[in-house]
């Protein structure tokens, strides 16, 4: 009884000391054993994969050979040691033969798929932008129609993995979340995805996966490191001081657009039955061909199919995103145009923008807006002369405002993907 309570006249004396140790403590506990926690995730993952390795090949068969896009710069420089820690040793358990090439700088991943051999896969270690230079540098090539079928992984390293979260539902740990999305590429279940073509002026063509954002929120996000005196309380300081400044924040442009459509004799070209040969015929008396149940459009009318309408824009926020990002219809073939509120307040504003400190990306934003959506098939943006000083932001990479021509390609890429996550073939 005396020593408990000498303890506790210790450390009432002595209580500077003794929170201090108790901090220290306690945030060791909570390190190692979540060291040792992520240890065993890996231990369990690896032998998951071990399992596709030791499937024997024919001796004519080929392994599997992956050329991984790495950004060694992602996620403030780790993202080179995640992905060694949670994703390549998946990948040679499973005997896949690994090339890795680093980037170095802005471009280079768009240069090295202009250059790329044929692959049975390439995989992506970054975040969106690094993903949407290797789309970018798929899509400008010559064969692009033949490249365009080699599936696509990503290892989501980087600071925003919008796709990402779609094709692997993000799990309780990201050593669970980048190991899944390693294992969801051994296994080789793929998903068509749209992209989404947009053309700015002198032939320049960039392709995003998820979308483009224009307006106030983004370039207040993008002055935030300014504030960096402000530390922690820097980026609701970067919204505070926006509304200090001439209001309303408006971004104005005229747009040209055609509304999205089904399937009608318009936009789709009437099947035309091949012609039965004689050793078609032959056949079909020993073995009943199987017909493909191919939907007939002719019958189908859409006045409103490429009726080209103009409007007037004069928002908060521009924002036009594929359906790979929507949780509820990600096979719909359109794009959701959403132009944000054009009278708000100054705190509905700051509220907002507070809101979004707290969200990774697009995705998180459209989850909250399914609403007041416009879907379209194509569309043209021609931004005013006092909007020049924003800037857009395609899969949150940051462009000069020009005018530009969207389109959505349908289906256009394959990504590896989680079963349970989406409905997938197998590659």
């Amino acid at each position: 009884m005396a020593a408990v309570l000498n303890l506790f006249k210790t450390i009432r004396t002595h209580w500077k000391k003794s929170t201090f140790f108790t901090i220290v403590i306690s945030y060791g506990t909570y390190y190692f054993h979540d060291r040792y926690r992520s240890n065993l995730i890996r231990r369990a993952l690896c032998e998951e994969a071990l399992q596709y390795g030791n499937v024997t090949i024919s001796p004519i068969q080929k392994p599997r050979k992956v050329l991984v896009v790495l950004n060694p710069a992602a996620k403030k420089g780790k993202s080179k040691k995640l992905f060694q820690q949670n994703a390549e040793p998946l990948l040679h358990l499973a005997g896949i033969s690994v090339e890795i090439y680093q980037t170095d700088n802005e471009g280079d991943a768009k240069e090295k798929m202009q250059y790329l051999d044929e692959v049975d896969g390439i995989i992506v270690a970054g975040g969106d932008g690094t993903l949407s230079e290797v789309v970018t540098g798929l899509l400008r090539r010559d064969d692009h129609d033949i490249v365009c079928k080699w599936p696509i992984g990503v290892i989501p390293v980087g600071h925003t993995n919008t796709l990402a979260r779609v094709l692997y539902p993000d799990s309780e740990s990201d050593v669970r979340w980048m190991g899944g999305a390693a294992l969801s590429i051994i296994k080789g279940w793929v998903k068509p995805m749209h992209v989404m073509k947009i053309e700015g002026e002198g032939g320049k063509v960039v392709f995003a996966m998820n979308g483009i954002q224009w307006g106030q929120y983004t370039d207040t996000k993008e002055r935030t490191p300014k504030y960096w005196y402000f530390g922690p309380l820097k980026h609701r300081m970067a919204y505070l001081f926006r509304s200090l400044k001439s209001w309303p924040p408006l971004t104005t442009a005229e747009m040209s657009y055609t509304a999205a459509c089904d399937g009608c004799n318009k936009c789709v070209e009437p099947v035309i039955p091949p012609k039965e040969s004689f050793w078609t015929w032959l056949a079909s008396w020993f073995v009943t061909p199987v017909k493909e149940e191919v939907k007939d459009y002719s019958g189908i009318f859409n006045e409103e199919c490429g009726v080209w309408h103009d409007m007037k824009i004069s928002t908060v926020e521009f924002t036009a995103s594929t359906s790979n990002i929507s949780q509820t219809s990600q096979d719909a073939e359109d794009i959701q145009i959403q132009a944000g509120p054009e009278d708000i307040t100054k705190t509905d504003f700051i509220k907002e923008g507070w809101t979004r400190i707290r969200e990774k990306s697009i995705l998180d934003v459209r989850e909250r807006s399914e609403e007041n959506h416009l879907s379209s098939k194509e569309f043209k943006l021609t931004p005013s002369e006092e909007a020049q000083d924003s800037s857009f932001y395609i899969d949150n990479e940051k462009y000069e405002p020009m005018p530009i021509h969207v389109t959505l390609l349908p289906k256009k890429l394959r990504f590896f993907t989680s079963v349970t996550a989406n409905t997938a073939v197998a590659s």
